[in-house]
């Protein structure tokens, strides 16, 4: 969700949360490439245990080996 909003208010966040004033360029470009980064861990998190679930209804039920 945070991806989709306003980076002015993602910065008005974070300088609140951290005390800290994110005012050059390059601190702001490494929040973004982390934030996308953290988004597609959590993404791909979710997808593993969507998986593993689906593998252990299987398992349970005797459909796969």
């Amino acid at each position: 969700m945070y991806l989709t909003r306003s980076s002015s208010i993602l910065y008005q966040i974070l300088n609140k949360a951290l005390n800290y004033s994110l005012k050059k360029k390059d601190e702001k470009q490494f929040i973004n490439v982390r934030l996308q980064l953290l988004d597609q861990q959590y993404c791909l998190e979710m997808d593993r245990q969507l998986w593993q679930s689906y593998l252990d209804i299987g398992l349970q039920q005797h459909l796969w080996p």
